[in-house]
């Protein structure tokens, strides 16, 4: 009888572990049955992102509750990252970010390395909406160092996008075209459409932004082609908006028009806040242009509101730039002061000298990560090519060196002491001058102030209005003088970029001329410009543009009423003259020595009273230099001036 229970006894926990394992390959097969089903959902909402974000969401929702239900932990990062992007989409900047802090700590959690350079990448995007770029640039980085490590070319290619973004947005053209050229060539190789038009469209913005616009369009129009192919409607309103933005620099702005109202319908119907808000700034700009006064105002001030609403603080600061141009046209100088007041107070909170700097202390360190690997086998080269040179050779070359170097070390020292004396003794008088320059404007700032705190109740509606104009100007003087000196000072130091390309001159100068034609009109002077679309020039875009505008400036300041300002241009064997022509009051052959000397203070009243700064013409003068030309002037006292430079009409 025992032994017959004890077999009874065996049979039934046989019986027992077939039946447990049978229930465990069971439950573990509903479970990848889960997985699967949760998977292709999250990669159905991915690609549904664009178009319908909501519906994305929806999704990605669904899977975080797979994930509770059937314990696919291993799915959480990627799934809060996708619901965060998805909210992004939507214009819930806040609730974006917060999903996207809980997909860092899962990732971490779960060690989870593709996902968390996925999330400083997410962070990135999130900075760069916000304008905050150096911690934009700081969460890029930590992506693409994971990425890098990982050796995946996917997360890379976002990584090198964002950071092309970054650099695009503080006017680093040349290093964003290296991280999105980079960026592009690791997308196409995967076939990520989407991603490469993506970055193809940024090429071609960035290209817009030098002056380049023939081929920033062949970019764009490349982008539209492929974003056809593959139904990406929002690709195709953000390019729309680009071209836009070429047709507005031509003039050409009832086209822009057109183009922006078709760009704004799409991005309504996508419901992609981002857009709508920078469609909106760009067609109040383009109704101003058109004299369409009451729409551009409603306009600007819809951009406002809702970039105030999503903290879109680089749109927000961009409306009230505009703000300000419509009240100045509408003359109503007290309100385009009061928003170019908080277009200036934004643009310093988010370009300000400390945030720029740490954006180059993080380029700095990036820069030096990227070369430690390069650095290493650099190193071996050197050491190789070291034990395979002749010392004799080495020797000779340092005797040889010393020699020369003793030879010419005290001349040049002398040259150098005496040119550094001279230097010294330039700018000390600059400064000099400047302070005095700052001074008395300023007390007539406090004068006024404080004339208006203490006798504000006393005053008249025109007496009050007449202070209020006169603080505007001299606030305006201040501004201009220090925005000149600025420049000189980045041209001095090194810290402006020289990027020199061949482009049609006249472009600059029709541009210099839409910018000035309304100081024009209120002294009836016309401008004309000669300039023939076939004269080339190898010159720095920028440079040649702030070059224009000054010297037109300066003619328009100097020139009696309903008189003429002319811009020519010749090509001479391998260079252009270009020449601007008033017939103005003159200028006495004493002055005309001392115009581009930093130690000499020179600056005269306009025909019209109009108050200059002294350093414009010493700032044109230092940029004419750094792209390889002369400048000079001919004039006569009560003839008129003729201010020429050259520039190279080709790379030498």
């Amino acid at each position: 009888m025992p032994k017959r229970r004890e077999y009874i006894l065996g049979l039934f926990f046989l019986f027992l572990f077939f039946f447990n394992t049978a229930a465990a390959d069971s439950i573990q097969k509903a479970q990848k049955e889960q997985y699967k089903f949760a998977t292709a959902l999250l990669d159905s909402a991915w690609k549904i992102r664009s178009e319908s974000p909501s519906l994305a969401i929806s999704l990605a929702t669904k899977v975080l509750t797979l994930i509770k239900q059937n314990d696919l932990t291993e799915l959480t990062p990627q799934t809060l990252n996708y619901i965060g992007i998805f909210h992004e989409k939507l214009g819930n900047y806040s609730t974006a970010f917060s999903y996207f802090e809980k997909a860092l700590s899962s990732a971490k959690l779960f060690e989870d390395s593709l996902q968390m350079g996925y999330t400083y990448n997410n962070f990135a995007e999130y900075y760069i909406s916000k304008a905050s770029y150096s911690l934009a640039l700081e969460n890029a980085l930590l992506g693409y160092q994971i990425f890098r490590k990982l050796g995946h070319n996917n997360g890379l290619a976002y990584s090198l996008y964002y950071l092309g973004e970054i650099f695009l947005q503080n006017g680093n053209y040349k290093k964003a075209l290296e991280y999105f050229n980079e960026s592009a060539t690791l997308r196409e190789a995967s076939d990520d459409y989407k991603g490469y038009s993506k970055t193809i469209m940024q090429i071609g913005k960035t290209y817009y932004k030098l002056g380049m616009y023939d081929k920033a369009l062949s970019y764009l129009f490349s982008a539209i082609k492929l974003n056809n192919k593959i139904g990406f409607l929002k690709g195709n309103s953000y390019v729309i908006s680009l071209i836009s933005d070429i047709n507005y620099a031509k003039g050409k702005y009832r086209k822009a028009r057109n183009q922006l109202l078709g760009a704004l319908k799409t991005n309504k119907q996508l419901n992609n806040t981002e857009g709508i808000i920078t469609d909106y700034n760009r067609l109040g700009l383009v109704y101003l242009k058109l004299g369409n006064y009451s729409t551009a105002k409603e306009t600007i001030e819809e951009a406002i509101r809702l970039a105030k609403k999503t903290g879109l603080l680089d749109q927000e600061m961009e409306g009230y730039r505009s703000l300000s141009k419509y009240y100045a046209i509408k003359k109503d100088y007290k309100s385009a002061y009061n928003y170019l007041t908080k277009y200036i107070t934004l643009k310093d909170s988010i370009y300000g000298q400390e945030h720029m700097g740490r954006l180059a202390d993080l380029q700095t360190l990036f820069a030096t990560k990227e070369k430690e690997i390069e650095n290493k086998f650099l190193k071996r080269k050197i050491e190789f090519e070291k034990r395979n040179n002749t010392y004799l050779v080495i020797i000779s070359i340092i005797i040889l060196l010393v020699v020369i170097l003793l030879v010419s070390k005290y001349k040049a020292q002398n040259r150098a002491n005496n040119l550094l004396k001279e230097l010294n003794s330039s700018k000390d008088k600059f400064f000099s001058i400047l302070a005095h320059d700052l001074r008395n404007p300023f007390q007539g700032l406090l004068g006024y102030t404080e004339m208006l705190k203490e006798d504000f109740e006393d005053l008249s509606r025109e007496e009050a209005k007449e202070s209020v104009n006169s603080l505007y100007n001299l606030s305006r003087n201040v501004y201009n003088l220090l925005e000149g000196l600025l420049s000189w000072s980045r041209v001095q130091t090194g810290r402006i970029e020289y990027t020199p390309t061949l482009f049609q001159l006249n472009e600059e100068v029709n541009k210099a001329i839409n910018l000035l034609s309304e100081n024009a009109a209120r002294k009836n002077i016309t401008l004309v410009s000669s300039v023939d679309n076939s004269i080339m020039v190898y010159a720095d875009r920028n440079m040649i543009y702030t070059i224009f505008r000054n010297l037109i400036a300066n003619a328009i300041k100097f020139s009696h009423e309903k008189t003429e300002v002319k811009i020519t241009a010749e090509k001479k064997q391998q260079e252009v003259e270009i020449a601007i022509i008033d017939h103005g009051i003159g200028i006495s052959e004493e002055s005309m020595d001392n115009l581009f000397r930093i130690d000499v203070h020179h600056t005269t009243l306009g025909t019209d009273g109009e108050e200059g700064t002294g350093v414009g013409l010493i700032l044109c003068y230092e940029l004419v230099k750094k792209n390889k030309g002369k400048i000079w002037v001919e004039s006569e006292l009560g003839k008129g001036s003729k201010f020429i430079f050259t520039l190279p009409s080709s790379k030498k």
